[in-house]
């Protein structure tokens, strides 16, 4: 007789961490700085290759955007009772990150383009995300020969512009991210400088 599944009992370890000796040193600021988009066909062997991310800024298939303020938001859970004696579980989990982009292009007004192609092009595009303390963030459960990106994405776009203050582009951005999440690599100078080349600074 096949052994039935039983989620009350399991001997999967918990993986967690001591209290590190120097608190301050432990802490983390929040808040994303950059975000950038994949094309979908973008596989990595190893994520932290110089070699691969500069193959695919070369052929356009990395974006990355001006600097800019990205929170995340509190994820979207649904759950449903699929047992008369069990609390109602958890069957989809919709995460996102919301992104204000204040500094335009008062040269060429290159920042309008980039608001209708948030708003048509990202089915075909995953996202990564790097923070202010030069991490970047992909996607929990990427294995090898994958794309990392956080991928199947919306967007709700628009164009802020108030009396007395700056314009801002704001984009909201959201995915599935049922058992799955974030996970991150420490960017080298050379790996962060191979990627942000993907923004054209000072153009």
């Amino acid at each position: 007789m096949a052994n039935l599944c039983s989620p009350l009992c399991g001997d999967d370890t918990i993986r967690s961490y001591c209290n590190p000796c120097d608190r301050q040193s432990s802490l983390r600021e929040g808040g994303f700085g950059r975000v950038g988009f994949l094309d979908c066909d973008a596989t990595f062997t190893d994520i932290t290759d110089e070699t691969e991310w500069e193959t695919y800024v070369l052929a356009g298939k990395v974006v990355v955007l001006p600097e800019l303020i990205g929170n995340t938001v509190d994820d979207e859970v649904t759950t449903q009772r699929l047992s008369a004696c069990r609390p109602e579980e958890e069957n989809t989990r919709i995460s996102g990150v919301d992104f204000q982009l204040k500094l335009m292009d008062n040269v060429t007004y290159t920042d309008f383009d980039l608001e209708y192609d948030l708003k048509n092009k990202l089915a075909a595009k995953t996202a990564f995300f790097i923070d202010c303390n030069g991490l970047l963030y992909y996607r929990y459960d990427w294995v090898s020969g994958e794309n990392p990106g956080f991928g199947k994405l919306t967007a709700t776009v628009n164009r802020a512009s108030v009396v007395g203050e700056v314009q801002s582009l704001n984009f909201n951005l959201r995915w599935n991210s049922f058992r799955s999440g974030y996970k991150a690599i420490e960017l080298t100078p050379a790996l962060e400088e191979v990627i942000l080349s993907a923004c054209e600074e000072g153009s």
